[in-house]
């Protein structure tokens, strides 16, 4: 049976092998060359009839199966609490939907496409993938900015974490209203995002678990006083 901190290595190599799965959005210039990269989102890669779609949902699905794994590894051992295994955890369950409910077509390819969306005549699944996919943003955005906050003495790279809770509110904004380049907005928040798991996770590995810092201290004086 593994020791504690061959879990924590485990758990960091995993990391490395779902920020692989999770970026699989790069090979778009060899798969899916006509899909912009500046005014389309990456789940558009993996939407029906999208050439090579199966790559796309491979690495998100990939991605997921990994990702809830480590949350019950972090969870198993105590690595760092019970609300980050949570959201990662919850994060994984979304991006399983997000396979699971592709979107129906690709909104930057088709014109018909988007008066379909917009008409809400897709069909459920696409409704779903699209209420899946801010569920993942939300998930992944309670980690990092829980982590920030509980964590934040004990982290090797907080600007990382800093740098992706703004990118994704800021890709939000631009997806919601259409802001020309919201495609590489979004993309910006997912490099940030596998960046994120790999340095939380290297400070797991390297400190033997993370305890909240300060937060709980200022809590006791505030009772004191």
């Amino acid at each position: 049976m593994l020791g504690r901190k061959a879990l924590f290595r485990l758990s960091f190599f995993l990391l490395l092998i779902a920020s692989v799965a999770y970026s699989t959005w790069l090979l778009r210039g060899w798969l899916n060359p006509q899909m912009s990269i500046l005014d389309s989102f990456s789940s558009e890669l993996a939407a029906v009839g999208q050439p090579f779609n199966w790559v796309f949902r491979l690495g998100d699905a990939t991605t997921a199966i990994i990702v809830g794994v480590v949350a019950f590894l972090w969870w198993k051992v105590r690595a760092c609490g019970w609300l980050i295994p949570l959201t990662l955890g919850l994060f994984s369950l979304s991006t399983i939907a997000d396979v699971l409910f592709p979107m129906a077509c690709s909104t930057a390819l088709s014109q018909a496409c988007r008066i379909a969306e917009a008409s809400h005549s897709l069909g459920i699944a696409h409704d779903l993938h699209v209420v899946t996919s801010v569920s993942a943003n939300v998930t992944s955005m309670f980690f990092v900015g829980w982590a920030l906050l509980r964590y934040r003495r004990g982290l090797v790279v907080p600007w990382i974490g800093a740098a992706q809770l703004a990118i994704t509110a800021l890709s939000g904004v631009t997806a919601a209203y259409e802001i020309p380049g919201f495609g590489i907005v979004q993309r910006l928040s997912t490099v940030l995002l596998v960046a994120w798991w790999i340095g939380f996770g290297w400070q797991i590995v390297r400190r033997g678990g993370i305890r909240p810092a300060q937060l709980r201290r200022l809590v006791v004086r505030g009772s004191q006083i």
